[in-house]
């Protein structure tokens, strides 16, 4: 953000004080490019829960979208094989999204931000209260597999290659959109009180998916060592177990889950 707010400045301040070009030369393609990718792989992530919500909504409907034997719901957020109807239809959704946070300008990204984070956090809120309820026993077994994991595994160099590898992809959307959006402040503004911000969001919403996740973690842990999937699959299979026959809640899921996906395209602007 500090490096946004100073090229906000424009290019002879920001390269001609302390000499910083040596340091910052480059730095600016990096994270557009970065950020072009990362932007195009949320898009993609955003139309698994649109997907499955037409599903659950048409039901065997949703087949007369597709001339093929190959469709069927998804149980991953990483199973698509080849572009159909469904698949085109889901990001078109996702893409107008993204289109509108980048040609709408910084007040429509501020006023979209907080239906993007507070709307799923609320519904995860209430995925976890009827959880708890329904439930109690599991959720409290996956917790204690949370705070008890396997010790031995935190040595393999696979995991910590997978844990590096999703954290810096996940960290390349944001520094190019943080960077942006922090070009347009006040050179006097308050960085690290803007940081808290974002981060005490962040932890709020990843402390609620946690637990949300924890009636799942059981399940994993039953499964076997070797399970791999990520936290969001595991959520979404047992959103489907444990609220059997009824589709709202499965919708709910959903919903948060996109809401989530685009907030990641638009989150910088809370701290403005």
């Amino acid at each position: 953000m500090s490096i946004g707010q100073l090229s906000g400045m424009g290019p002879l301040k920001f390269f001609g004080t302390n000499n910083l070009r040596p340091v910052f030369s480059g730095v600016g393609f990096f994270l557009m490019i970065s950020s072009v990718y990362k932007a195009m792989s949320v898009t993609a992530a955003g139309m698994w829960p649109i997907s499955n919500s037409i599903t659950l909504m048409l039901g065997d409907a949703a087949k007369g979208l597709n001339n093929t034997v190959h469709f069927q719901e998804m149980d991953t957020m990483y199973g698509f094989t080849q572009l159909d109807a469904l698949t085109v239809i889901s990001l078109s959704i996702t893409w107008v999204f993204a289109v509108l946070t980048v040609i709408c300008g910084l007040k429509f990204i501020s006023k979209i931000s907080y239906i993007t984070l507070l709307i799923p956090v609320t519904l995860i809120v209430i995925l976890v209260a009827r959880a708890t309820y329904s439930n109690p026993l599991q959720m409290y077994s996956g917790l204690a597999y949370f705070l008890a994991p396997s010790w031995g595994k935190m040595l393999s160099i696979s995991l910590w290659v997978r844990a590096i590898t999703d954290t810096v992809l996940s960290m390349n959307l944001g520094f190019g959109v943080i960077t942006f959006l922090s070009s347009l402040n006040p050179h006097k503004m308050n960085c690290f009180k803007s940081s808290v911000v974002l981060a005490t969001f962040h932890t709020i919403t990843l402390g609620f998916m946690l637990l949300l996740s924890c009636s799942a973690s059981s399940t994993i842990a039953e499964m076997g060592s070797n399970q791999t999937d990520l936290i969001l699959e595991a959520i979404s299979s047992q959103v489907y177990e444990q609220y059997p026959p009824s589709e709202g809640w499965k919708i709910i899921f959903f919903v948060a889950v996109f809401l989530l996906t685009v907030d990641k395209l638009t989150e910088p602007s809370m701290s403005h």
